[in-house]
Formats: structure tokens, C-alpha cells, sequence
């Protein structure tokens, strides 16, 4: 009797951890294999892509009516396995109508593939189909992509994403995923929505311009008179993309199993919580090289308070006053603070005992503070001596930077004896404060 496509799946696992120890011992002895640990290698490597075809083959006939066109019985369900390997099968055997017919082709390869990923149960059982389309993208990912992951993993993470080790090798998740991510990222902290967010395919520097011409103007000419040249003077701001990991996330086996859309939302939640709470922080308030400036460290004094835990009303009135007009009006003109901050200014009232700052039905109810919008940032410091407790200006002056593609590792062997497997997130990104010379944002500092 045949072997099942499960049966030749660990054998395939099998000769993969074999041939894992003759690379992981000739690495930890930092040497290369030996003629004879070649000839095993060959030979493994050989078994491997033979298991392969013959995984293929089987795979097929495990669902494939007798006699029937190829496709599993019953109706068809998106969300049967069998059924999505079945039309994968079928997008591969008709050629493409367009090229928009085929990136469709190709994201749907790549999206069965990095499902496969997070959800089979030993990755060393990856198909090669499923591998090679992970490694490649699906011939979805362009050189830029390319050359970005190879910046992202480092040389020993490249060389394990061969077929002989499946395990160490990162991935881009699929655009859908990236999407989520980024909304998980957005919903944290406060910074991401009002500053200007900047995708770049590439990591490279990004030089950003930041000019002041506030103080020129224009001339009265004389009759016949020649203009004057009055330059603007230009600076660079250079936007770089700092690395960040989400750290481990531990998800149950038996939950990528049995419900694998349900483990994957909560990988991406997960990941993109991480990564968003960090890099809010940062971009809130970071004060070190290699990283990214804080707001809070680049903004100019604009009022000082009299108290050591309290504001008054006046004293915010003040500081957006002390913004130049270009950019107290601006669109992206507004106050942050912390939640805490909010609360006890919403609590001033004047000498009738009236609450000054009431709910703004224009603003869907969110209550403004001297007729401006404020957002609620909970990595900005409370009211406390000498903290920098609220900011005022145009926001949008701060600039995001985020390197497109978010990179996922799979680490299996780690948390097996508790059937958990580990999932590592990386993602690069700065943050500058954009002051070309008029300080658009202030800050209010406690005494």
C-alpha cells in the first residue's frame, strides 16, 4: 500500500533534521562540511526534492474523485483546504487572461502559502510549492522588496532559507495581514494619527527638505527697476529605519489547527500592538542615537506653568497663542496630553462655577480646548514637576517614516513540548520633528 502525504511529509521531515545536524555542526565549529558530510548533504538534499514530487503526486490523488476532474466533491468552500489547494492547482494549469489576472494569481499563492506557514503543525512538512512561493513571493516581490529582506534577516537567517531548513527563514506577510498590522499599530498611542506617515519601499536614508521664508517678502519695484534674488534657505532632515522586533508571540498549536483564520488575527494583532506601543513611545518621546527624535524633545518652550500639577486655562490659552499664526490654524493644528491631563482640565471652571471646556458637538462630541481639537496620547508625561505635560501646533509637522513589509519568523522547536509554536516580528521605522526655523509646535512644561 502507498505511503499517505502525511506519511511522506515526515519522512521528508526526518531527512531534514538529518541533514540540519551535519549544517548546525559544521557552523557551531565554524567550518565548512566535509567531502563526507557533502555526500550526505547531496544525498539528503536529493531524498528531499524526490519526497517532494511524490508528495505532490499523492496529494492529488488523496483528493481527487475516481475518475473525476480533479477538484474535491461537494460544494465549494473557501475555506476547506482541499478546496483552496484545488484552485491553486487550477490557477497554475490555466495560463493567466492578464497581467491583473496574474498578481491575482500570484497574492493568492502567497497568501495560501504564508497560512500554510503559520499553521502547519511541523514545518519541515512545508511542501516545496508552498517554500519556494514564500521565498520568492509568488513572483509578487519586486527587486526593492527584495533587496529589503535581505537587509531586514541577517546572513545566517539567509542562508537558513534553504529547503533544508524551514524553520529560521523570515517572511513578508501578505498585503490583507501588512493591513492589519498597521491598523493594530495606528490604534496605540496617538502619534500615528495626526503626524504624516511616509511608506518607502526601500530602507535607505530619506532625506526630507524642511525650509523657512517666513521672514522674506516680496518688493515694490520702481519703474523699469530689476527684481532682487532672495534665496530660500534649505535644510535636510535625514529620516533613517530603525529596526524593531514585537518580541515572541505565543500562540497555541491546537488553535492554528483548528481555527487558522482565528490564529492568524491574533498573530497580527498581537504583532502590531507590539511594534505600535513601542514605536509611539519613541516617536512621543525618545531622547537617544539610533532612534528616533521624540516630539517632546525637539518642541520649544512655549509657557511655563506657575503649579507643579496643575494648569490652568489661561495658561493653555497662552501656549497656543505663543504658536506663529501660519501654524496655529493650520489643519493639523491641535493639543496632546495625556488622558489623565485631559481629565483635570476638562474639570476647570470659572468663578460661576462653570465648566469652561464643554463637550463640542461639531468635533462628534469630543471636547475641544480653546475651540481646538486635542488627541489623547498616553506616552506623554503627566503633571508632575517639571514635565513636559501638553503640546500645541501643527502635528502633522512631525513626519513618520515606515519601510513597506513587515517581516515574520517562525520558530518551531523552542516551545514544541508545550505544542506552541513562537512567532517574531520585524519592522523598520524613524520619527523627526520637521522645524524649518518657526517652531510650529511648543510645549507647555510644568514648574
Amino acid at each position: 500500500m502507498s505511503k499517505t502525504s502525511v506519511e511522506l511529509r515526515q519522512e521528508r521531515a526526518k531527512i531534514t533534521a538529518d541533514i540540519r545536524v551535519l549544517n548546525d555542526r559544521a557552523e557551531a565549529e565554524n567550518r565548512d562540511l566535509s567531502a563526507e558530510e557533502h555526500q550526505q548533504w547531496d544525498r539528503g538534499f536529493t531524498d528531499i526534492e524526490a519526497l517532494g514530487e511524490r508528495i505532490k503526486r499523492q496529494e492529488y490523488l488523496e483528493i481527487t474523485p475516481a475518475g473525476g476532474d480533479g477538484g474535491p466533491t461537494g460544494d465549494p468552500d473557501p475555506n476547506d483546504p482541499e478546496w483552496r489547494a484545488w484552485k491553486l492547482r487550477q490557477d497554475r494549469s490555466v495560463p493567466p487572461t492578464s497581467e491583473e489576472d496574474a498578481e491575482k494569481r500570484n497574492a493568492r499563492a502567497y497568501r495560501e502559502a504564508f497560512r500554510e506557514y503559520l499553521t502547519v503543525q511541523n514545518q519541515g512538512m512545508l511542501s516545496p510549492e508552498t517554500w519556494q512561493t514564500l521565498r520568492r513571493g509568488g513572483n509578487a516581490l519586486g527587486a526593492a522588496e527584495m533587496a529589503t529582506l535581505r537587509t531586514l534577516l541577517r546572513p545566517e537567517q539567509i542562508r537558513a532559507m534553504g529547503i533544508s531548513s524551514q524553520t529560521g527563514g523570515g517572511f513578508w506577510v501578505p498585503p490583507e495581514d501588512f493591513a492589519e498590522i498597521q491598523q493594530a499599530m495606528l490604534f496605540y498611542g496617538g502619534m500615528r494619527e495626526v503626524a504624516e506617515s511616509i511608506d518607502t519601499d526601500g530602507g535607505g536614508d530619506l532625506p526630507w527638505p524642511q525650509y523657512d521664508d517666513t521672514g522674506n517678502t516680496g518688493r515694490l519695484l520702481a519703474e523699469g527697476a530689476t527684481a532682487t534674488q532672495t534665496d530660500i534657505a534649505v535644510g535636510v532632515r535625514m529620516l533613517k529605519a530603525h529596526m524593531y522586533s514585537s518580541d515572541e508571540v505565543l500562540v497555541s498549536l491546537q488553535l492554528l489547527q483548528d481555527a487558522p483564520e482565528l490564529g492568524e488575527r491574533m498573530v497580527n494583532q498581537a504583532l502590531g500592538e507590539r511594534v505600535g506601543r513601542i514605536t509611539n513611545t519613541h516617536f512621543t518621546s525618545y531622547d537617544a542615537a539610533n532612534g528616533p527624535q521624540g516630539l517632546i524633545r525637539g518642541t520649544t518652550l512655549g509657557v511655563t506653568a506657575a503649579a507643579t500639577g496643575a494648569v490652568t486655562a489661561d495658561e493653555l490659552r497662552t501656549l497656543k497663542y505663543a504658536v506663529n499664526r501660519a501654524y496655529r490654524d493650520a489643519p493639523g493644528a491641535r493639543y496632546m496630553m495625556h488622558d489623565q491631563t485631559l481629565r483635570d482640565i476638562l474639570g476647570l471652571k470659572d468663578g460661576n462655577g462653570n465648566y469652561i471646556f464643554i463637550d463640542s458637538p461639531r468635533d462628534g462630541g469630543e471636547p475641544t480646548v480653546w475651540g481646538k481639537p486635542n488627541t489623547i496620547n498616553n506616552d506623554m508625561p503627566t503633571m508632575a514637576t517639571g514635565n513636559i505635560a501638553v503640546v500645541y501646533g501643527d502635528l502633522k509637522r512631525y513626519k513618520i517614516r515606515n519601510v513597506k513589509g513587515f517581516t515574520l519568523m517562525r520558530l518551531d522547536e523552542r516551545y514544541a513540548p508545550s505544542y506552541q509554536v513562537s512567532f517574531l516580528g520585524f519592522s523598520r521605522h524613524d520619527g523627526a520633528y520637521i522645524n524649518p526655523g518657526q517652531n510650529p509646535i511648543q510645549h507647555l512644561i510644568m514648574a
